[in-house]
């Protein structure tokens, strides 16, 4: 099984009694995380450099450094290596009313109130960060419903100071973010994209049936180099993507136009059949 990650372990201490915190919920996360690909336990060192980097001053319980290592950890995202300071975390998680205020608002004579404190009472062992997962899961299924439009937004610099662009930190983000890419795909006029599984899908008629139970990226690659000439694909008429294949608009065209082309001629030999057995 999976190891938990680090909501569910911050969950966890919520629900203890004096629930760890700082330090010692670090601790638990460096030895359960420490194998994860995407975590680093935090070394004096790093926590020098970030305080530094952030203008931070000793508290003097961290012996000198801005922030105390043994409270932080790092995570590295997709724009970046980000360092977490582990402070008051369990009571800034803690999503609900205190019992006390809850039986009070639970046994109001109004109907809609009462109802409504019912329903915090089922959800009072819920934290922060499991509430923040449920919406992110349902704002996930929601997304894949339809086409994904959405601005990515970039931080122009860690002091969060108006009119000041960090270039090397932006230029991180965009690269990272796959910005970067995407725009090399637009100069390349590839403006047609679908998922491999997507084209396979939709032009499975133009393939043999022996591909059918292939990789979706290698039938794509395939019918792709069936039906044009390498000169093609030197050209960059169409590209391979990590789960995407990019086309400029003419080689979509012509896919659509062949696969019509096709389906009209298998509807015309099923009508001559059917009518020929009718007379």
């Amino acid at each position: 099984a999976n190891p938990p990650g680090i909501v569910k372990l911050l969950g966890e201490s919520v629900l203890m009694k004096n629930g760890r915190d700082g330090a010692s919920l670090v601790q638990v996360l460096n030895s359960t995380c420490a194998t994860h690909p995407n975590f680093r336990v935090c070394d004096p060192g790093q926590a020098l450099a970030a305080s530094k980097k952030k203008g931070l001053k000793s508290d003097g319980r961290s012996g000198g450094y801005g922030l105390d290592y043994r409270e932080c950890f790092l995570v590295n995202h997709y724009a970046g290596e980000v360092i977490y300071t582990v402070d008051g975390w369990v009571p800034k998680s803690i999503d609900g009313l205190s019992k006390h205020l809850s039986d009070v608002l639970r046994s109001s004579t109004e109907s809609q109130v009462k109802e409504l404190f019912e329903q915090e009472e089922t959800m009072g062992n819920e934290t922060v960060g499991k509430k923040f997962c449920t919406q992110l899961e349902s704002l996930a299924s929601t997304l894949e419903t339809g086409e994904t439009l959405f601005v990515r937004c970039i931080k122009s610099n860690p002091q969060m100071i108006s009119g000041m662009v960090n270039r090397k930190e932006v230029l991180g983000q965009l690269v990272h973010g796959g910005v970067i890419n995407a725009l090399k795909m637009r100069h390349k006029g590839l403006p047609d994209r679908m998922s491999y599984e997507a084209f396979c899908f939709e032009y499975s008629g133009l393939e043999n049936k022996k591909q059918w139970k292939k990789d979706y990226r290698v039938r794509c690659e395939r019918l792709l180099r069936e039906i044009f000439d390498d000169e093609a694909e030197q050209e960059q008429h169409f590209a391979f993507g990590l789960t995407k294949v990019f086309m400029k608009s003419h080689v979509n065209a012509f896919l659509r136009g062949i696969n019509a082309l096709r389906t009209r001629n298998v509807v015309k030999n099923v009508q001559r059949q059917w009518r020929g057995g009718t007379r």
